[in-house]
């Protein structure tokens, strides 16, 4: 009947979002994409910049496209424009676009921004250290970030990281997981390194 109405595409988008949260069908995804792209032409607040770079975001973790996950980075950054204390208000907005930095990062093989999502991680440390999953992604963007330029020193803050986030989630058996493969990564790298001192002496 309206659709000049920001307010019904927002909560159409949010709904489906909801949804396609639950069912992980790109099918949902789409949907919800399409009602928040109709919700910013319409009007472009920062929530709706948020919300639709978060929804960008998971749906790039299901297809691993990087240029879903560019995007959800950009809505992130017009949200966090348009909203100053967004750090202060809005917590979760910086976890998730450090989260987004962290995946574009390793699609550019860019150590710039790891350094970026970390230092917004370590900035939600500061403020809630009681965030949820804060330590099992600050554990995830050093191992990442690690792996990229090989430094042992980089492995060994993952590794820490990795030691508080399952002493807080000790039934997630994905941070075991990931944890497990940073150290593989870490003796990897310590064992060529020691290779490469033999050859030279």
């Amino acid at each position: 009947i309206n659709r000049a109405h920001y307010r019904l595409w927002y909560a159409m988008a949010s709904s489906s979002f909801a949804a396609a949260l639950l069912d992980h069908d790109e099918k949902s995804y789409d949907r919800s994409l399409h009602f928040f792209e109709q919700a910013l032409n319409l009007e472009k607040t920062s929530l709706c910049h948020s919300h639709y770079a978060m929804c960008l975001l998971k749906y790039g973790e299901i297809c691993h496209e990087q240029q879903t996950i560019e995007l959800s980075v950009y809505h992130f950054e017009e949200a966090l424009n348009l909203q100053k204390n967004a750090a202060y208000l809005h917590t979760d907005w910086i976890f998730y676009y450090a989260s987004a930095l962290d995946q574009l990062a390793g699609f550019l093989e860019n150590d710039s921004r790891y350094v970026k999502a970390i230092d917004l991680l370590n900035h939600i440390l500061m403020f809630k250290p009681e965030f949820p999953h804060i330590h099992f992604q600050l554990a995830l963007t050093y191992s990442h970030y690690a792996e990229l330029v090989s430094e042992p020193d980089l492995f060994q803050r993952a590794i820490h990281h990795y030691r508080i986030a399952h002493q807080k989630e000790k039934e997630n058996d994905q941070i075991i997981l990931d944890w497990a493969l940073t150290l593989v990564n870490l003796g990897d790298l310590l064992e060529n390194d020691a290779e490469s001192d033999q050859r030279v002496y």
